[in-house]
């Protein structure tokens, strides 16, 4: 072994010990202190708080914020996909199909997460199925590398008027 490991040994040797002795011989240290209170003490407090919390008086805005926050929510916070799409659909139901090609929608790429595809549509993604968020009534019905397939459905729920949309991929400006 060389000197320097030796050296090295000898002072983590020398820490040891001084840690053993320090844990062993050392101090007992106070353990917290027990508070006994009785209730009189405990109602003095809480009528204390009390009273000094009716003193502060709250602004219309505070005001305004407490009523806001113990009313009941009429809508989720949370986007929901796939509600706004049905509800878009019945919307659309009484319209007439929309031309895909008059859309301006770009498809510049994919993501393949597992074994699900996602298509990125207008910098949105998108799964097979859904309703593109640009396009009212227009769904994803197939995505390929370097196409996806677009259709709409018509009243009686079949999709109709495929259309093919390219991939256009676009390095300076991605949707």
């Amino acid at each position: 072994m060389a000197k320097r490991e030796q050296m090295m040994l000898i002072a983590v040797g020398i820490l040891l010990v001084g840690f053993l002795v320090y844990s062993l011989l050392g101090e007992d240290k106070p353990g917290p202190a027990e508070v006994a209170m009785t209730n009189e003490q405990l109602d003095a407090i809480k009528t204390k708080v009390m009273a000094e919390a009716q003193q502060e008086k709250f602004s219309d805005i505070e005001l305004y914020k407490l009523e806001q926050a113990e009313s009941p929510w009429t809508n989720s916070p949370y986007y929901d996909r796939v509600r706004d799409a049905v509800e878009r659909q019945e919307q659309v139901k009484g319209a007439q199909l929309v031309s895909a090609e008059s859309l301006k929608l770009h498809y510049t790429g994919f993501v393949a997460i597992d074994e699900n595809l996602y298509a990125i549509i207008n910098g949105l993604e998108y799964e097979t199925g859904e309703e593109v968020a640009d396009a009212p009534g227009v769904f994803l019905t197939n995505i390929k590398e370097n196409e996806v397939i677009l259709g709409q459905r018509n009243s009686t729920g079949d999709i109709v008027d495929q259309y093919l949309l390219p991939l256009a991929e676009d390095p300076l400006t991605l949707y």
